[in-house]
């Protein structure tokens, strides 16, 4: 009996596990399908209000936003432009405007929503910050101090203004200065590690390796499930030559989000770096599949097929590699000349072209906009910017 129980035992830990698996996606579902049942009755009650009220700014604000939860985003645009147009001088309806067109990938529409806040009150900090993260979100740092510095000066003890200001120091290459600013905001705000773990991204990209780990650590006592600041604690490692800690902080990453690029990106380097070529390709290759103009993705693959005697596989992905870069450096370019010539149209027109060649619409929607506000007479912009326009109309 004693032997027939022993063989039952990895059986009976194999069912335990798999019992408690099902219950824990038992558990989950049944919460989320309460979720649903509260939203769809909050949805609907909002929907009755707005019925009864139609003149009532703050039903429809509260609609737009039951909209959003659910993920319907036009009816969402529909009801926050409604409500701001019921109140003409505050500007609760625009900033949730602004947020649901942000959300929605209407960035030029997100852009005008904040600055008609900042023209109904100019002290407005939401509306500052929002509109100074698009322009940050858009490689346009000059645009973004403008509205911060002053910002700051008048609010020295607020630390999301000094963080938007430090990320737009950083996209400057201005690192002491972001740097002075995050370190402010960690005092000012210890235990609100999301508002200055850009610390550690900073250290990475100064090669202070050593100091970006620490920071990391402590950030992560506050911050234990950031999946972000996980990676950035696990390239430290990777540079301080710490592989099995560096694998570790991904492998934690990953099971927190199982498609986490950056995460399988690493974990091949640091394979590339332990000479375990077969893991390190097949960390790659998944990348490749993936998101293929990852960092030096094609690059260090296409060496390890070399290496791997696997030539014809090798030349190719390096071929890849070399079209992918010239476009790159074309990219880099562009966006060079728009973060450091911010008024040039011919600069933003540039970056219009690129954004087009990505498909990125959206994108390039702003800055054709941000070209004719250069120059009016750019007609080639002009006519461009009507035409996608009348194909964004016509998309259901």
């Amino acid at each position: 009996m004693a032997t027939i129980y022993l063989a039952l035992l990895p059986w009976r830990r194999h069912m335990a596990a798999e019992l408690a698996r099902l219950n824990k996606e038992t558990e989950a579902r049944q919460k989320e399908e309460h979720r649903l049942v509260d939203l769809r009755g909050a949805l609907t009650k909002a929907q009755d209000d707005v019925a009864r009220s139609p003149g009532d700014a703050a039903a429809h604000l509260r609609l737009a936003a039951q909209y959003h939860s659910v993920g319907r985003m036009e009816d969402a645009v529909q009801q926050a432009e409604t409500a701001a147009g019921l109140q003409q001088k505050d500007t609760a309806a625009l900033l949730l405007l602004a947020d649901i067109q942000q959300h929605a990938h209407h960035y030029d529409a997100a852009i005008r929503a904040y600055k008609t806040a900042l023209a109904r009150q100019p002290d407005n900090l939401q509306a500052s910050v929002g509109l100074s993260y698009l322009y940050i979100m858009f490689g346009w740092p000059q645009e973004a101090d403008g509205i911060l510095e002053p910002a700051v000066r008048a609010n020295p003890q607020n630390p999301q203004i000094k963080v938007a200001l430090a990320l737009a120091y950083l996209q400057q290459n201005r690192y002491k200065e972001g740097e002075r600013l995050l370190l402010e905001v960690r005092q000012i705000a210890p235990q609100d590690a999301a508002l200055w773990t850009p610390l550690v991204h900073l250290y990475n990209t100064n090669n202070r390796y050593s100091e970006a780990a620490a920071v990391g650590r402590d950030a992560l006592t506050l911050l234990p499930q950031n999946v972000a600041l996980i990676d950035e604690v696990g390239q430290s490692y990777y540079h301080l030559n710490a592989y099995p800690e560096a694998l570790q902080s991904f492998d934690r990453a990953l099971a927190l989000n199982p498609g986490d690029i950056g995460a399988h990106y690493y974990r091949g380097l640091c394979y590339q770096r332990q000479n375990q070529l077969e893991k390190a390709i097949g960390e790659l290759e998944l990348v490749l599949g993936h998101s293929p103009d990852f960092e030096r993705t094609r690059q260090i693959l296409g060496t390890l097929y070399m290496q791997s005697h696997r030539a014809a596989e090798g030349q190719r992905i390096l071929a890849e590699a070399k079209s992918a870069n010239i476009k790159s450096q074309e990219r880099t370019r562009a966006g060079y000349l728009v973060a450091n010539q911010p008024r040039s149209a011919v600069a933003h027109w540039q970056m219009a072209q690129i954004y087009l060649v990505d498909r990125d619409v959206n994108r390039a929607v702003v800055e054709l906009v941000k070209t004719l506000e250069l120059d009016p007479n750019q007609e080639q912009a002009r006519s461009l910017l009507a035409r996608l326009q009348a194909d964004k109309a016509r998309t259901p």
